[in-house]
C-alpha cells in the first residue's frame, strides 16, 4: 500500500457527492502531510505550525471513494485531477487515472 498524502479539497468540485471527503494523493512527499485546496485555488500544506502556501505547478491527482466495499453495489471510485499553473488552480476534473 505505500505511504500517502491527505488532501481536503474546499475548492468546489463537479463530483458533490465526495467534496467533503478526505483524498489521499502518492503526488506529493508521501509523508502523511495534510493539504488544503483552498475556495481561492490555493494548494496549501497545513501544519501544527500553521499552513504554506506550495505555489505548486503541475497536475495533482488525488483520489477516494464512497461505499464502504468495492463489492457494494454503491460503492463508487474517484479519480481527480488539479492543474496548477504557478500556484493557481485552473481546474479540477475526474480523471481515469
Amino acid at each position: 500500500m505505500g505511504m500517502f498524502d491527505r488532501i481536503k479539497c474546499d475548492f468546489e468540485i463537479a463530483e458533490k457527492e465526495i467534496q467533503n471527503n478526505e483524498f489521499q494523493t502518492k503526488d506529493l512527499e508521501c509523508f502523511l502531510n495534510d493539504y488544503l485546496i483552498t475556495k481561492e485555488g490555493r494548494l496549501l500544506l497545513v501544519s501544527d505550525d500553521g499552513s504554506t502556501d506550495l505555489e505548486f505547478h503541475g497536475d495533482l491527482n488525488f483520489y477516494a471513494n464512497l461505499g464502504r466495499h468495492p463489492n457494494d453495489k454503491d460503492w463508487q471510485w474517484y479519480n481527480l485531477k488539479a492543474r496548477f499553473t504557478e500556484g493557481q488552480l485552473q481546474w479540477i476534473k475526474r480523471s481515469s487515472v
